[in-house]
């Protein structure tokens, strides 16, 4: 295991990779994916698939995007050592509702 390529983008019917409905990308270290089995393990979202070919989450969005917004809060997964290749979309976080669903696809870099 060498760490973990994160993508955060819009719950809806469509190509997942669509410019408008990715929110946030970065590749992380091995326990860069801790921020969202918190999220899991407290019940503020569900995992739909499991094995890192991606792993896929469904959270609410009033969950993720205080952890991404502008500025970047010191409790960040994106201010934890070994995040690098950040790309915020500033413009569809800002477009995003807080009680929309949100797809958290994280795919094993091994």
């Amino acid at each position: 295991m060498l760490g973990w390529s994160v993508t955060v983008h819009r719950d809806s019917w469509g190509p997942s990779m669509s410019k408008d409905r990715i929110l946030a990308r970065w590749n992380a270290g091995i326990s860069g994916v801790d921020w969202v089995l918190a999220l899991i393990k407290n019940r503020k979202g569900v995992q739909l698939a499991v094995g890192g070919y991606p792993s896929t989450f469904s959270v609410y969005a009033d969950d993720v995007l205080p952890l991404i917004g502008e500025p970047v809060p010191p409790d960040s997964p994106l201010n934890e050592r070994g995040v690098w290749n950040v790309y915020l979309n500033r413009e569809a976080i800002a477009r995003c509702g807080s009680r929309e669903r949100l797809l958290v696809e994280v795919w094993d870099q091994s």
